[in-house]
């Protein structure tokens, strides 16, 4: 069954990642009782989905946590698939998805949520360092340091950006794009189908880190409090550093913006937000743009970097992935509004693609 699918968002410590939750719910956690998905894998009789709560009785609920489940827990002789390594398109987070041992990244494209890509490490027990989402934002109403909240910010993706999203899953990476009209976090209600920004993060990951580009642009004149950059993070003490923060098993440094200091806004999800210096609190104009490359680092790693577009004959920008360096991989991404040929291939307006 379709829905069995979910299971491969479960890292190998059975946590499931948080990065395609709506904005408001990207909490990290052993969870619950997991009733449903005990039924959902006794109907589909998935080896993958089996293995995960396998996996989940072993050391997170190890006793029945009531009746109505009971009928679901299936033969031990059952096919049980361990929790492995991956890198496919993930219809659950409706982008791709990478995981190698205990690193796991996807670029989501969820409505209702505020992530283009989310960077998980986990041990055989427990996640632990995640970051949820990392973008730039136009700040309307956050007005004390300590609070941040994408009700009053431009951060949530529409049913729109479930659509616009292209993506590139290759040999043991993945890359996506995603340009669409972010609006005010909402909980229940229907964003317009506009709003005076538009957000474009394009992001690339493999086993040794992930690199991306956020843009964010005003289409309608008004006023904000800010352009802000936020990395949403579940640990409640990360470490701010000069244009980053470290966590953990990662750091993330941003570059090709100058930032103010950071502050660390808690909550259910932690903000550490940064200030892009010169976009304060004023009237900003159409066509106002807004840039900053992010580097998620691993210790040890060669680290991935981006450089800068260069525009392509014809239309279109190249962009060459770099690792220590050196070239690894070259994306093609579609700005016009027409089709672009390449080689043989067709590539839509949005798209993406690798280029040799």
């Amino acid at each position: 069954m379709r829905m069995a699918e979910w299971a491969g968002a479960a890292t190998i410590s059975g946590w499931l990642t948080p990065f395609s939750s709506p904005w408001w719910k990207h909490t990290v956690g052993s969870g619950g009782p997991y009733t449903g998905p005990e039924h959902v894998t006794a109907l589909a009789d998935d080896p993958v989905m089996r293995g995960v709560m396998a996996k989940r009785r072993g050391h997170i609920q190890p006793y029945t946590w009531s009746y109505v489940s009971m009928y679901s827990w299936l033969p031990a002789d059952g096919p049980v698939q361990p929790i492995s390594d991956r890198c496919v398109f993930d219809r659950n987070a409706n982008g791709p998805a990478l995981r190698v041992g205990g690193w796991d990244v996807e670029m989501p494209a969820r409505a209702w949520g505020d992530s283009s890509c989310g960077v998980s490490v986990a041990t055989d027990k427990a996640i632990t360092s995640c970051v949820n989402a990392v973008y730039l934002t136009a700040n309307i109403g956050n007005d004390e340091p300590s609070k941040r909240s994408a009700r009053h910010a431009y951060a949530m993706l529409g049913e729109a950006a479930m659509s616009s999203n292209s993506h590139v899953v290759g040999d043991g990476w993945i890359a996506a794009v995603n340009t669409f009209d972010v609006h005010l976090g909402l909980y229940g209600d229907i964003p317009p189908a506009q709003s005076p920004w538009v957000r474009s993060d394009l992001w690339y990951a493999d086993a040794d880190g992930a690199v991306g580009v956020l843009q964010l642009r005003c289409t309608e004149p008004g006023r904000a409090l800010g352009i802000e950059l936020w990395v949403s993070t579940s640990a409640k003490k990360p470490t701010v550093i000069p244009d980053g923060v470290a966590l953990a098993d990662f750091t993330i440094a941003v570059t090709d913006a100058e930032l103010g200091a950071g502050t660390v806004a808690t909550g259910p999800t932690t903000i550490v937000w940064f200030p892009l210096v010169g976009a304060g609190a004023r009237h900003y104009s159409a066509g106002q743009a807004f840039r900053a490359v992010v580097s998620i680092q691993r210790p040890g790693r060669p680290v991935l970097s981006i450089d800068p577009a260069e525009h392509r004959r014809g239309g279109g920008e190249l962009l060459a992935i770099r690792k220590d360096g050196a070239i690894v991989t070259t994306l093609l991404h579609n700005t016009t509004d027409r089709y672009l040929r390449h080689g043989s291939k067709n590539l839509g307006p949005g798209g993406l693609l690798a280029v040799e």
